[in-house]
């Protein structure tokens, strides 16, 4: 009889609940809005901070230790290195100091040999100083594809036949 009279006072306490509770109106499922912000006027003295505040003056790249960047294909040498590409269908030789900076050529010529796919034999072309005094290009046009064994001269000035120059021999590829 307790148990009854217990689970009758239970049952009648949630529907008196129940029946008390309010509807809550739609906007109260959405999040509540941000206060709005109070913005007080600058005072003179923050002004003045502001802009008596020193910029930190950005820091210049030491040029002197850079590594430069080597156009076209990279060959090492010595002490330092060669650019080798073609430009507009000519071969062009640059040559770089050890921390990769364009210097003037050390040798008068430099005489290239390659396979040609196109023709049976050997192709053939020597390479003099251009006009900017740091390259070497000849005027003979270079017919693709660009990827061949190529044997390369270098021939100092007033060199006799028993020094016959630098040697160096490179897979050379390059894109059309």
């Amino acid at each position: 009889m307790k148990l009854l009279g217990a689970c009758a006072s239970l049952g009648v306490l949630v529907a008196s609940l129940s029946a008390q509770t309010p509807a809550l109106p739609p906007e109260a499922n959405q999040p509540a809005k941000a206060p709005a912000r109070i913005v007080l006027p600058a005072t003179p003295a923050k002004d003045a901070a502001k802009k008596e505040a020193p910029k930190a003056a950005p820091k210049a790249p030491a040029k002197k230790d850079e590594i430069g960047k080597i156009d076209g294909q990279e060959i090492p040498r010595g002490g330092g290195f060669l650019g080798l590409q073609i430009v507009n269908g000519n071969f062009k030789l640059t040559f770089y100091d050890a921390k990769k900076k364009p210097t003037a050529p050390d040798v008068a010529r430099a005489a290239l040999r390659w396979d040609a796919k196109y023709k049976v034999g050997n192709e053939r072309v020597v390479l003099l100083p251009a006009g900017d005094g740091k390259s070497m290009t000849a005027a003979k046009a270079i017919r693709p594809p660009y990827m061949f064994k190529l044997f390369i001269t270098l021939i100092k000035e007033g060199a006799d036949e028993s020094a016959p120059g630098e040697t160096l021999v490179v897979d050379f590829r390059q894109a059309s």
